[in-house]
């Protein structure tokens, strides 16, 4: 029941042996010591350390304009990069905002530049600075932060913990609670790998109070300084093991495409996606949306992620609806996933509903349903276990409705950023699509229904056993239309849904190619 807690002075110097303190055996020590560090540590927000856990919090300051102070009692996210959503500072003393006072300490950028790092300034602390660090899904968490005060600064700060969102904080397992801050930057670690209550905890807390000589209310002049607070831990084994059953990455989109707005766009269309359940879409009813250059390691599906390749769905002038049909067709213990950001005029927040039966949406049930959105990527989770409305659901929707500051409709230049939109759910046997009944013998490929048909129509088709299947329509002048299928499926009867509202009235044509055969058939749509 004791946790590990650790300072770190800084020395200039050329070794790299911070690197091997940070991430590896330092871990494993349980003792107060000093150490030399310089340089930078790891490339970009990497998504895993040499110990195996990943970072889950991390926040450096650097994007946050010089001479703004930030509300002490409903902060803004504050240059802030999560895997998960609920991550928040908040300071109840004087004042507080961004200084220009870099530190290599605990630094995730490589390599690290001096002139572009920077620190959270706290103005006459004489109050508490309460970190909100949810560990929801992950466990062994370590908490990492760099401090430093200036001359006239708060000497030292005490430290506690709470487990109950903040409603009692304690200080029980700690070697240390009161930690001295030298007027340069040192490293202070925390490990609570031991601690009851703080593995898988939405409601997780760290509290700083200032105190020692300098932490007098009346003192106009000094300050702490904090840069690199940072929370890392491993990924907890979920009871419920659930497949991957909808994937949308967006690495694949050609640049300067814009989609159709108001349309349903299935997975395989030309926003990418894949999925192993027939019927998942997305739609935007706002101005505009296509790819966009805007990487992100967060619950990337690739191996080893490559930020060259990774890209984004960016929905511009974000003042409509974003919704993502995601049946759950034969499944259960469904858990959506999705990381998002904006650029710095797009919409500051965005609302979330789900829906049933695909026309009345609600958020009972939801962890959260109004969220920030902020200029660096945050990875938020809606677990759905358990509701068993949504178990088993051909018609089981997401809606994110963007709201706040820059979410009007005559903002021309905002946008939000999407990326590794996912759904896990666990295989009950129950769908038609994995086999209800007699399983089919050959490839077969049915007549589209309705037929005619507007706008929309469903094609069905079946397969002997697991193989690739593509499903393409095309004009009768042989001209691509869209690709709803293309990908590994499993053996088992499938349908599929074609959307035709922006196309022209007249005859299409649609071919289904499984492994070495083919097949054609005409469909009409008429407006």
């Amino acid at each position: 029941m004791t946790p590990k807690l650790r300072c770190y002075f800084t020395i200039r110097s050329t070794c790299y042996y911070a690197i091997a303190l940070l991430f590896g055996t330092s871990l494993m020590l349980s003792q107060f010591s000093t150490v030399s560090a310089t340089g930078g540590v790891g490339s970009g927000f990497p998504a895993q350390n040499e110990t195996g856990k990943v970072l889950i919090h991390h926040w450096n300051f650097n994007d946050i304009p010089n001479d703004v102070f930030f509300s002490t009692t409903s902060p803004e996210l504050l240059d802030l990069s999560s895997r998960l959503y609920g991550a928040l500072l908040s300071f109840d003393g004087g004042s507080w905002d961004r200084v220009n006072d870099p530190t290599n300490l605990n630094a995730r950028e490589d390599p690290y530049d001096e002139l572009e790092d920077r620190g959270l300034r706290l103005r006459n602390p004489s109050g508490a600075f309460t970190i909100e660090l949810p560990t929801s899904g992950y466990r062994d968490v370590v908490f990492r932060y760099a401090v430093k005060r200036t001359t006239s600064g708060a000497h030292s700060h005490q430290i506690a913990y709470s487990v109950d969102g903040g409603d009692t904080f304690q200080s029980d397992g700690l070697p240390e609670t009161e930690i001295s801050v030298d007027t340069t930057y040192q490293l202070v670690e925390l490990d609570f790998s031991e601690i009851e209550g703080v593995d898988d905890n939405r409601d997780f807390q760290v509290r700083l109070t200032m105190t020692g000589e300098g932490s007098e209310p009346e003192n106009d002049a000094g300050n702490q300084r904090f840069n690199n607070i940072t929370l890392d831990g491993y990924v907890m084994d979920e009871e419920i093991e659930r497949d991957l059953i909808h994937h949308w990455a967006f690495d694949n989109i050609p640049n300067d495409v814009f989609f159709p707005t108001r349309t349903e766009i299935s997975a395989g269309g030309i926003t990418g996606g894949q999925s192993t359940v027939s019927g998942a879409w997305l739609r935007y009813d706002g101005e505009q949306w296509d790819r966009v250059n805007a990487p992100t390691p967060f619950n990337a599906r690739t191996v080893p992620y490559d930020e060259d390749e990774d890209r984004a769905l960016r929905l511009r002038n974000p003042s409509g609806d974003f919704l993502l049909r995601l049946p759950t067709t034969g499944h259960s213990d469904v858990v959506f996933r999705y990381v998002v950001t904006r650029s710095s005029n797009g919409a500051a927040g965005h609302e979330i509903a789900y829906s049933t039966d695909g026309s009345v949406f609600v958020s009972q049930g939801l962890p959260y349903s109004s969220v920030k959105v902020g200029e660096k990527y945050i990875m938020h989770e809606l677990d759905f276990s358990g509701m068993e409305e949504v178990d088993d659901n051909p018609d089981f929707t997401i809606r994110i409705t963007p709201s706040g500051v820059g979410s009007e409709p005559d903002n021309l230049d905002g946008n939000q950023r999407f990326n590794h939109i996912t759904m896990d759910a666990r295989a009950t046997g129950t769908s038609a699509e994995n086999g209800i009944g007699e399983l089919p013998v050959e490839v077969r490929l049915e007549q589209n229904y309705p037929n005619p048909f507007n706008p929309a129509t469903e094609i069905s088709f079946s397969v002997p056993e697991p193989m690739h299947v593509r499903l393409e329509v095309f004009d009768v002048t042989g001209r691509h239309i869209e690709t709803l299928i293309d990908r590994q499926m499993s053996r088992g009867e499938h349908t599929t849904r074609f959307n035709a509202e922006n196309l022209s009235s007249g005859i299409y044509l649609y071919r289904l190619e499984a492994g070495n055969q083919s097949f054609t058939r005409r469909m009409m749509f008429v407006k």
